[in-house]
């Protein structure tokens, strides 16, 4: 099963990067999240977390008191523990992009297994997006995200490291055959680096830097008909943990999920 899973982000990575494509490079995003996770007894755990992202030079709008920010949000969650390898949860986000209010809701399958001693994580997601004060399509997103990921012990601290990719399938709902959408096989991928470390017992630092793509049908209907919207993002990330002890999964919390907002 895993190699099967291999192939099938090689063969996506083979498919969004075959000829005919122009690519346009937005400016650099610097984002900052915060996040708390408490397990119970079972492996279950609840969530909450928020982010704001900076673009240089592109889009800065007045967000007060957070005016030099051009996207917040927050969120909830729930993770069950169904098992000591898979888990499954649900998730509610509220978020500010641009000058959009949006709504996710959004659901969840993960299982974690192992390539000999490094920890491959497996996530498929199911989210509706909404809009809340624009009179835009909602949408409809499938993604599946694969990662390694690999921890050691530094003085009694955690140290980690992972690598992740995910991909998007995404619908308009009540979009029709003319749909952006429609014209790529894939339409959107995450490719994320993350290193963190457990500074105080329960406090984890972490760094991050992702490439984030949309993909679109072009308006040039000669040899690159198609066009891809590269937006590569820095962060930092800061996470709490309560009642660690019951912790079955790999993480401090949930796989790194965080995107660039930046279609619609």
């Amino acid at each position: 099963m895993r190699y099967l899973i291999i192939i099938f982000f090689i063969y996506i990575s083979t498919e969004v990067g075959a000829q005919g494509v122009s690519k346009f490079y937005h400016p650099n995003t610097f984002r900052a999240s915060i996040s708390g996770n408490c397990y119970f007894q079972s492996g279950t755990y609840i969530y909450i977390e928020s982010s704001g992202s900076y673009q240089e030079g592109f889009y800065i709008r007045d967000f007060s008191p957070f005016n030099k920010l051009n996207s917040v949000d927050l969120g909830i969650g729930v993770q069950f523990q169904i098992s000591e390898k898979w888990s499954g949860g649900l998730s509610q986000k509220l978020a500010r992009s641009q000058v959009n209010g949006l709504s996710y809701t959004g659901f969840n399958v993960e299982h974690q297994g192992k390539i000999k001693n490094i920890d491959f994580i497996k996530l498929a997601t199911l989210e509706y997006r909404k809009h809340i004060n624009a009179p835009v399509n909602d949408l409809g997103m499938i993604a599946l995200l694969g990662g390694l990921h690999k921890s050691i012990k530094v003085k009694e601290r955690q140290l980690g490291f992972m690598a992740s990719y995910r991909a998007f399938k995404i619908r308009e709902i009540g979009g029709d055959e003319y749909s952006i959408f429609r014209k790529r096989f894939i339409n959107k991928t995450v490719l994320r680096i993350d290193v963190y470390f457990e500074a105080i017992k329960g406090i984890y630092i972490g760094l991050f830097a992702l490439r984030d793509t949309n993909y679109y049908p072009s308006a040039n209907a000669g040899a690159n008909d198609k066009l891809n919207i590269i937006t590569p993002t820095y962060g930092v990330t800061l996470n709490f943990v309560i009642n660690g002890k019951n912790r079955l999964n790999v993480l401090p919390g949930m796989p790194p999920l965080q995107i660039v907002d930046s279609f619609f």
